[in-house]
């Protein structure tokens, strides 16, 4: 099955997954596709291809950039110039991060898929979520 992008909040995507899996329907409705089998990277790849980056992210009509740096501190910067620092790191194969000034006491883990030319698509939960590009 190939990855798919859909420019919808997750907040939308997740009930109609959830919805199309319960009634045990077999949708092509683009909306509803849950990939269970990506090719996620392992989280030794994450480590080494990560740490001490900054990566420019893009999730619907948005962008920005992170920095992953390797004492596991995080910083982003989103449109009008709003900022927010954390921390990040690698469990079960997963990258996780939580912000101290956004989603307090939040924590997200995805998977990540290496499309290759420091390109990169996270999902959560075998859900594509956005895409971020390694810049520096």
């Amino acid at each position: 099955m190939a990855i798919k992008k859909y420019k919808m909040a997750t907040s939308t995507l997740l009930p109609i997954a959830i919805v199309t899996m319960l009634i045990g329907c077999n949708t092509t409705q683009e909306s509803a596709v849950i990939n269970q089998d990506i090719n996620a990277m392992s989280g030794q790849e994450i480590s080494a291809t990560f740490s001490g980056k900054t990566v420019q992210w893009y999730w619907e009509n948005e962008t920005g950039t992170q920095t992953y740096n390797a004492d596991g501190s995080a910083k982003a910067t989103r449109s009008k110039n709003r900022t927010k620092t954390g921390k990040w790191w690698v469990d079960n194969d997963k990258s996780c991060r939580t912000w101290i000034d956004y989603n307090v006491g939040k924590t997200t883990c995805y998977q990540i898929v290496n499309k290759g030319d420091n390109q990169f698509d996270l999902y959560l939960d075998g859900v594509y979520v956005y895409a971020e590009k390694i810049i520096e």
